[in-house]
């Protein structure tokens, strides 16, 4: 079975702003962990059934609501990635690396991925060849074909592309249903906010205060 998972990442320094801004909206089955790098991680239950416009109804209020930029990450049974980049509230660059997997997809130009915007919220070092070789699309079997080994399964894509931003690499390749079983809260530095908090949570839950 391949890898399913969803996650997003903040730019910010302060993980209970964006749990506040999470909760406001009313996305509260939430496991968050950070900052590092400037990054805060989350992962959002209903997200991880792979509902892309969930995903993009996040990233866009948490976005607008801190006037920060917002990263979402998705893998679909290994099979292919996308992401979906905004900053302020707006959408900036969007990835799909096999649009052509669903046949009413919308044309894989627009879909491809802008190195040059994609480079702007990376680590200074970070080149543009470094993010053409990530965003080359293609199936498993023409990744294969053309020798592209790196990335024949799609969560090999967040490998390279996470470290690039500055995110945590294991962060990016955990899904919310990892957490607890796969891999523990306190493995993850993972806390949870919001309403019906899993049993047995320990350290691992943050009571949002009302007056914050």
């Amino acid at each position: 079975m391949g890898a399913f998972l969803v996650n997003f990442h903040c730019r910010s320094e302060s993980p209970q702003s964006v749990a506040q801004v999470l909760v406001d909206q009313g996305f509260d089955r939430v496991w968050m962990a950070g900052p590092v790098n400037g990054w805060v991680s989350f992962w959002e239950e209903q997200a991880s059934l792979q509902d892309t416009g969930r995903i993009q109804d996040i990233a866009e209020a948490v976005s607008r609501s801190l006037e920060t930029p917002v990263i979402a990450f998705l893998v679909h049974d290994s099979d292919f990635m996308c992401y979906w980049l905004y900053d302020f509230g707006q959408v900036q660059d969007e990835f799909h690396s096999y649009p052509e997997f669903f046949e009413d997809s919308v044309s894989s130009e627009a879909l491809t991925g802008d190195p040059y915007v994609l480079q702007r919220y990376c680590q200074p070092e970070t080149s543009i060849p470094q993010l053409q070789a990530i965003l080359v699309q293609g199936s498993q079997l023409e990744m294969l074909s053309g020798g592209e080994m790196s990335y024949v399964f799609a969560e090999e894509r967040i490998s390279g592309l996470a470290p690039l931003l500055g995110v945590n690499e294991d962060w990016a390749r955990t899904d919310f249903n990892d957490i607890g079983s796969d891999v523990t809260p306190e493995e993850l530095g993972a806390h949870w906010i919001g309403s019906d908090a899993p049993d047995d949570l320990g350290e691992s839950f943050w009571e949002m205060d009302e007056d914050e």
